[in-house]
């Protein structure tokens, strides 16, 4: 049964996820007409949430996921003073305003106010939103982001570790990413060894500058709470009591994969970034990020969040670009 919005006109219902988060509210004769309208509508905009829409006598019951009966409830609102307008507009209109409201809801109603960060955490779409809940309510000691580039998955890993970190559910962060030769740069015996960090950890540092300041970055460092740590110097080390972010996993090999994922000690948590579909490995060189998703992802251990290419907040052409790659590729 796919995932979605399940009305009471929609046959589907009848095998419909029962959900403990529920509301009902009152709605005019024109929006329960609506209901099932109001559910195609949403479908598209509200994923990976779910939600069920039932229209009674007189009012719409929602249930489902607690963030999608947020947005269900705002919808049916701006619908209720216009209903006949709602339903005149065609499928694609329907959509571009559901996705206004979701941006506005986004922006006021589901900023994240994380302890460890100097400003709220504000997330630009849906699926990070519901990485970053992924991150903070479920504990399997190894956790997945995967998905094209521009789509904030190391932001919303960062962002998450710092608070868990400033909670002190873990004593320390230790963020890795793998060295790959850039155009006209030559391998080196330093570079392979990988064990000096390098400019390559840039990204990272901005992102940990605009989460918490330059000087909160090297305070964390010089205190031993915070390890920002090429690939090469992680081999024999056990992390106790830490958050390791393995970032741009899809440019480690299958063996330097395997050495970084077994570093986990006591009280101690994965959360791997990447996508395994564009490596920057050398020629015929499989990524050690596919390998591992292939073996692990349907473990127990193991929590997956997969971005699409409609969740690049980069930039509109962006997300276009990743789309077209995909269906030329496929």
């Amino acid at each position: 049964m796919p995932d979605g919005i399940f009305t009471e006109r929609d046959t589907r219902v009848v095998s419909a996820p029962v959900f403990e988060n529920r509301t009902e509210i009152p709605a005019s004769r024109a929006v329960l007409h609506l209901a099932a309208t109001i559910a195609d509508t949403l479908i598209p905009v509200i994923h990976p949430y779910k939600l069920v829409v039932r229209p009674t006598q007189n009012t719409l019951i929602l249930a489902g996921d607690e963030r999608a009966i947020v947005i269900g409830k705002a919808l049916i609102g701006q619908i209720e003073g216009k209903p006949e307008l709602f339903a005149g507009t065609d499928p694609a209109e329907r959509v571009h305003m559901a996705e206004t409201l979701v941006a506005h809801v986004l922006e006021h109603d589901f900023t994240l106010r994380l302890p460890g960060l100097i400003r709220p955490l504000r997330v630009r779409s849906m699926a990070q939103l519901a990485f970053a809940d992924m991150l903070l309510k479920k504990d399997a000691p190894m956790m997945f982001g995967v998905g094209p580039a521009g789509t904030g998955k190391t932001h919303v890993a960062l962002s998450v570790a710092l608070s868990l970190l400033q909670s002190e559910r873990y004593k320390h962060v230790v963020i890795t990413r793998p060295h790959y030769l850039q155009a006209g740069e030559v391998m080196t015996p330093e570079i392979r060894r990988e064990t000096v960090r390098d400019t390559q950890f840039k990204p990272v540092c901005d992102i940990l500058s605009d989460l918490t300041s330059t000087a909160r970055v090297e305070e964390m460092i010089q205190t031993h709470h915070l390890e920002l740590a090429p690939t090469g110097l992680l081999s024999g080390r056990t992390f106790n009591n830490t958050i390791l972010i393995v970032d741009d996993a899809q440019n480690l090999d299958i063996p330097t994969t395997r050495m970084a994922v077994t570093r986990m000690g006591e009280n101690s948590r994965l959360i791997i970034t990447g996508d395994q579909r564009c490596t920057q490995l050398r020629t015929n060189e499989p990524s050690g990020l596919a390998h591992l998703l292939d073996m692990v992802e349907d473990e127990p251990f193991t929590e997956v969040f997969r971005f699409s290419p409609s969740n690049v907040i980069r930039n509109r052409t962006v997300a276009a670009l990743e789309r077209l790659y995909d269906e030329h590729s496929s």
